[in-house]
C-alpha cells in the first residue's frame, strides 16, 4: 500500500469511530478515548477540525458535523476521471496498433 494512503485511511478511521459511537452533535460528543482513538494523531485531528468535519466542544469531546461533505469525495472523483482517461487512452492505442498492422 502506498504511504500516502495511510493518512487517508487513518482519517477515515477516526471519522468512522466517532460516527459508530453516535457522536454527531454537541450533546452526543465523545472523547477520543471513548471511541477508541487517540488524540496523539494530532495532524489528522487538526486536518479534520480545519475542514469543519470534526468539531471540538472545548472540553476534550468531539463530534462529526454530518452537514459537511466527506473529505475525500473530491479525491474519488479525480481518481475515477483519471482511471477512465487512462483506459480510453489504452484502448485508443490498442486500436491504433491493430489498424496499422
Amino acid at each position: 500500500m502506498p504511504p500516502y494512503f495511510v493518512p487517508i485511511l487513518r482519517v477515515r478511521m477516526i471519522i468512522n469511530r466517532f460516527l459508530w459511537h453516535g457522536a454527531i452533535s454537541p450533546e452526543t460528543a465523545k472523547t477520543p478515548a471513548e471511541v477508541g482513538s487517540f488524540k496523539a494523531a494530532g495532524l489528522m485531528y487538526s486536518f479534520l477540525e480545519s475542514r469543519g468535519i470534526l468539531v471540538s466542544c472545548g472540553d476534550g469531546r468531539y463530534y462529526v458535523d454530518t452537514t459537511q461533505p466527506y473529505p475525500f469525495s473530491r479525491l474519488r472523483v479525480v481518481l475515477a476521471v483519471l482511471i477512465i482517461f487512462i483506459i480510453i487512452l489504452l484502448v485508443g492505442l490498442g486500436i491504433g496498433l491493430l489498424v496499422h498492422k
